[in-house]
């Protein structure tokens, strides 16, 4: 009993930060606090319960190899990052041209 104590000791906890905000080590100490995350994107996967079953067993290295990705067309890169990164470049470069008007203008 005393060995799965101690292991839960070093057991590094996950969804947990230190004082600074950095994830948690096997060496944290002190009050935790939650991480904070930001979702980069979001995937739809299928998984073959019973080739999780081989990962568990070894038979499978890596649980990656099991999953089915069902990609959906509205969350593509295109759509979520590059779009949204576009529009806001050309409303920041608009925005620089109508500062410049009004500097050259005087209208300040």
């Amino acid at each position: 009993m005393e060995t799965l104590s101690l292991s839960a000791n070093f057991h590094p906890e996950a969804k947990s930060a230190d004082a600074f905000g950095n994830p948690c080590d096997r060496q944290t100490t002190g009050l935790l606090q939650r991480r904070h995350i930001k979702i980069d994107q979001i995937k739809c996967i299928g998984k073959e319960s019973n080739s999780l079953e081989n990962v568990d067993e070894g038979m499978v290295h890596s649980e990656q190899n099991v999953y089915t990705e069902y990609a959906d067309p509205k969350r593509s890169d295109w759509i979520t990052k590059i779009q949204p990164a576009l529009k806001k470049s050309k409303v920041s470069r608009a925005r620089q041209s109508v500062r410049k008007t009004i500097v050259a203008s005087g209208d300040h």
